[in-house]
């Protein structure tokens, strides 16, 4: 039992890194742009 919520726990931390990395791509890209037309 332990070891099913180790490895639900490490599956829910994964997900959470996912998001996250996702979040972070769209806010670097959306920077990226206004930066671009910001430049121009």
């Amino acid at each position: 039992m332990l070891f099913f919520e180790k490895v639900l726990h490490i599956i829910k931390k994964v997900k959470e890194l996912e998001r996250a990395k996702k979040e972070w791509m769209v806010v670097a890209a959306t920077r990226l742009f206004t930066f671009d037309v910001y430049i121009s």
